[in-house]
Parts: C-alpha cells; sequence; structure tokens
C-alpha cells in the first residue's frame, strides 16, 4: 500500500498537477513564467482574460496612486489594479493607461472640443447612427466595432452581461478621442484612446478579433 501512495505522489509531481496549499489559487503561464493570484486573477478571468488583457508579464507589485498604496500587475494590455478603500466590485481597476498616454503625448487628458469629428466616412452624421453612442463628459462618439467592443465588457455584481453604459464605464472609462490613425509595429491602424484603454481595430484579424486592447 506504502509503494502504491509513493508512486501516486511522485506522478502528481512529475505531471505538475501537486500544488501545495501556498500556491494553490495561483494560475501561471509558462509563456512568461508569471502567476496570477487573488483578486487580480478573479478579474482577469471575469473580464476577458487573454483575449482582452493578455498574459501577465510581470509580478504582482506595491506602488502608490494618488498618495495611496495600491497593489498592481502589468499584463501584456493593461495593468490592474487593487484599489482596497473602494467598494466592491470597483477595489479592482484597470489603470488610466488611455489618459497617462495621452498626457505624456499631448500634455491633456483629454483631446480638444475642436478635435470632434461629427460624420462617419461615408459621409453619415454619428448622431443619426444606431451603433454610435455620444458621451457629452468627454465630448467623444465611440461608434461601430469599437462601440461593440466597449459595449460587450463590464463591470457589475453579476457575473455576465449585457452591461449598462455605467458598468461598461467602469471597466475602460470614458472616451477621450476620436478614431484616429497610428503606425504600429510599420501598420497603419484605426486608434481610440479610452481613459483606461487603447483600442486598436485590425483588419487583418477574423471576426472575433477585429478590435484588441494596444500592447503595452
Amino acid at each position: 500500500m506504502r509503494i502504491k501512495i509513493y508512486i501516486t505522489v511522485m506522478c502528481l509531481m512529475l505531471s505538475g498537477l501537486w500544488l501545495t496549499p501556498a500556491y494553490a489559487t495561483a494560475r501561471c503561464f509558462t509563456e512568461t513564467r508569471y502567476c496570477i493570484d487573488g483578486a487580480i486573477r478573479t478579474y482577469w478571468e471575469a473580464h476577458g482574460g487573454l483575449m482582452v488583457f493578455g498574459l501577465p508579464i510581470a509580478a504582482q507589485t506595491q506602488t502608490t496612486i494618488d498618495g495611496a498604496p495600491v497593489s498592481t500587475q502589468l499584463f501584456e494590455r493593461n495593468r490592474i489594479e487593487l484599489h482596497p478603500n473602494n467598494p466592491a466590485p470597483y477595489d479592482v481597476q484597470l489603470g488610466l493607461l488611455g489618459s497617462d498616454y495621452l498626457l505624456h503625448t499631448t500634455g491633456a487628458r483629454v483631446a480638444p472640443a475642436g478635435t470632434i469629428n461629427e460624420v462617419d466616412s461615408t459621409g453619415v452624421a454619428k448622431s443619426t447612427r444606431r451603433d454610435c453612442q455620444w458621451f457629452a463628459t468627454t465630448q467623444q462618439y465611440v461608434c461601430g466595432d469599437f462601440y461593440a467592443y466597449w459595449r460587450k465588457y463590464g463591470i457589475s455584481s453579476r457575473s455576465r452581461g449585457p452591461f449598462s453604459i455605467a458598468e461598461n464605464t467602469a471597466l475602460f472609462g470614458l472616451p477621450i478621442t476620436g478614431v484616429y490613425q497610428e503606425t504600429i509595429r510599420g501598420q497603419s491602424y484605426q486608434v481610440q484612446l479610452f481613459e483606461r484603454a487603447r483600442f486598436e481595430y485590425h483588419p487583418e484579424n477574423p471576426a472575433p478579433y477585429l478590435v484588441q486592447l494596444g500592447l503595452l
């Protein structure tokens, strides 16, 4: 009997299924050799996982944001932050990557109102399109595939959508620019910045992956 137990334990260890209690809740990725755990893992899995945020590219670390200590972890396409002073489900949030990027490149956190384009590329007024949403707070439209992607994900106490506009905003934030062209890895793509993300349109990809968050 002892021999059988020993053989079983050895097989579990060699197959990678053996987990010590300290790591029982961690999910590790051989591609980057980093793990996700606890509230960050729950958030990552609940709001799109690999398809939305990509792989973890750093370990969880401590930093200070607006004078408060915050735990953060970097992923290929975003930064997830733990804000313990916020009520659930807003105690876990994406970093303000879109706002930070715009501030770094233009000196402002929201594009000037004069950059608003009231018509689409075919000359149709965006205000008449069902797949467009106007955001008075930032004076920007979100339309088409970007709007569909933005509406697909959100933060709420429910396990899944459909989400309200407020719940969509809680995840990616408000749009802070219109759609513009940006060169990425030698190719020109349509891009739109949100407070917490950069949306990119990749026409070379199949339908589920036409819109992606920009790589960090």
